[in-house]
Protein backbone atom coordinates (compact mmCIF):
# COMPACT_ATOMS: atom_id res chain seq x y z
CA UNK A 1 0.00 0.00 0.00
CA UNK A 2 0.97 3.59 -0.16
CA UNK A 3 1.06 6.14 2.61
CA UNK A 4 1.55 9.17 0.27
CA UNK A 5 -1.29 8.23 -1.49
CA UNK A 6 -4.08 10.65 0.57
CA UNK A 7 -1.42 13.00 1.45
CA UNK A 8 -1.35 15.57 -1.30
CA UNK A 9 -5.14 15.99 -1.35
CA UNK A 10 -5.40 15.93 2.48
CA UNK A 11 -2.80 18.97 2.01
CA UNK A 12 -4.81 20.66 -0.52
CA UNK A 13 -7.84 20.85 1.61
CA UNK A 14 -6.38 21.75 4.58
CA UNK A 15 -4.51 24.50 3.01
CA UNK A 16 -7.78 25.33 1.20
CA UNK A 17 -9.40 25.30 4.61
CA UNK A 18 -6.97 27.48 6.15
CA UNK A 19 -7.11 29.92 3.49
CA UNK A 20 -10.98 30.21 4.08
CA UNK A 21 -10.62 30.62 7.83
CA UNK A 22 -7.79 33.22 7.46
CA UNK A 23 -10.31 35.22 5.23
CA UNK A 24 -13.58 34.75 7.52
CA UNK A 25 -12.18 34.53 10.92
CA UNK A 26 -11.74 36.63 13.88
CA UNK A 27 -11.58 36.29 17.75
CA UNK A 28 -14.99 37.62 18.65
CA UNK A 29 -16.75 35.79 15.46
CA UNK A 30 -14.85 32.23 17.51
CA UNK A 31 -16.09 33.50 20.99
CA UNK A 32 -19.80 34.24 19.87
CA UNK A 33 -19.75 30.89 17.90
CA UNK A 34 -18.52 29.20 21.21
CA UNK A 35 -20.67 30.67 23.35
CA UNK A 36 -24.08 30.21 21.22
CA UNK A 37 -22.76 26.29 21.14
CA UNK A 38 -22.75 26.49 24.68
CA UNK A 39 -25.97 28.13 25.40
CA UNK A 40 -27.61 25.70 22.87
CA UNK A 41 -25.75 22.49 24.85
CA UNK A 42 -27.06 24.01 28.31
CA UNK A 43 -30.29 24.66 26.82
CA UNK A 44 -30.64 21.02 25.12
CA UNK A 45 -29.24 19.60 28.54
CA UNK A 46 -31.94 21.66 30.77
CA UNK A 47 -34.90 20.80 28.51
CA UNK A 48 -34.12 16.85 28.25
CA UNK A 49 -33.29 17.11 32.40
CA UNK A 50 -36.87 18.63 32.30
CA UNK A 51 -38.81 16.16 30.46
CA UNK A 52 -36.81 13.48 32.44
CA UNK A 53 -36.74 14.43 36.29
CA UNK A 54 -39.39 16.85 35.23
CA UNK A 55 -43.21 16.92 36.64
CA UNK A 56 -43.53 13.58 35.19
CA UNK A 57 -41.51 11.39 36.77
CA UNK A 58 -42.07 13.45 40.28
Amino acid sequence: FNITDGAPTRAACLHRRRRRYQRHFSAMHFLNWITSRTRLCEYFVSAAGKETFGPASA
